[in-house]
C-alpha cells in the first residue's frame, strides 16, 4: 500500500510538473506564434499599427470612418475633405489614368456612373487591404498603384476637383 501510495505521488508530480511546464510555454511563445500567423482577430495589434512607421504614411482614421457602423460617413460628403469609394473598370497606365464607377458618395454629379480620371496617389500615401474587413485588413503600402490594381479592384481616395476628374492625396486600393 505504502509503495502505491509512492508511485502515484511522482506520477502526480512528474504530471504536475509536465503541467506547469507546458502552461509556461505556452504563455511564453504563444503571443509570438500568433502575431507570426498573422489572422485578424487573435491578436490584440492592429494591423495598421505600422502604418505611418514605414516610407508611407496614410491617416487610416479616415477608413476606420468609412466603416464604421456608428458614423454615416457619407452625410455631408465634400470632395475637399472626404474620400469617395469606386470600382475600377479600366486601367491606363500610359497616361496615369483609371475608368472609376463612383459607389459612394450618392447625389453627386459623378456619383453612379463611369468616369476617366488622372490618378496621382503618391508613393508615400498609398496602401491595400482586403475588401473582407478593410479597416482590420492592412496588406501593404508604399507602392505605386497602377503595378498592384486590377480591374474590378475597388479604391478609396480623394477626388482633386468637384468633378472627382483627378484623384490623389491618399489611396487606399481594396483587393481580394
Amino acid at each position: 500500500m505504502k509503495r502505491l501510495l509512492e508511485r502515484k505521488s511522482k506520477t502526480l508530480l512528474v504530471v504536475t510538473i509536465f503541467v506547469v511546464f507546458s502552461l509556461f510555454i505556452v504563455y511564453y511563445f504563444l503571443p509570438e506564434v500568433i502575431s507570426e500567423l498573422n489572422i485578424p482577430g487573435l491578436s490584440e495589434k492592429s494591423p495598421f499599427e505600422n502604418v505611418g512607421k514605414g516610407d508611407y504614411t496614410v491617416n487610416t482614421e479616415e477608413l476606420q470612418l468609412i466603416y464604421s457602423v456608428s458614423v454615416d460617413y457619407w452625410r455631408g460628403w465634400t470632395w475637399e475633405e472626404r474620400m469617395f469609394f469606386g470600382q475600377i473598370r479600366n486601367i491606363d497606365i500610359l497616361n496615369s489614368e483609371m475608368l472609376i464607377y463612383v459607389v459612394q458618395p450618392k447625389g453627386q454629379p459623378f456619383s453612379g456612373r463611369e468616369s476617366r480620371a488622372y490618378v496621382k496617389c503618391p508613393l508615400s500615401k498609398t496602401i491595400s487591404v482586403r475588401t473582407l474587413n478593410p479597416p482590420d485588413s492592412f496588406i501593404e503600402g508604399g507602392f505605386d498603384i497602377f503595378r498592384k490594381a486590377s480591374v474590378g479592384d475597388y479604391i478609396h481616395g480623394y477626388c482633386l476637383d468637384g468633378n472627382c476628374l483627378n484623384v490623389g492625396r491618399q489611396c487606399v486600393l481594396l483587393v481580394d
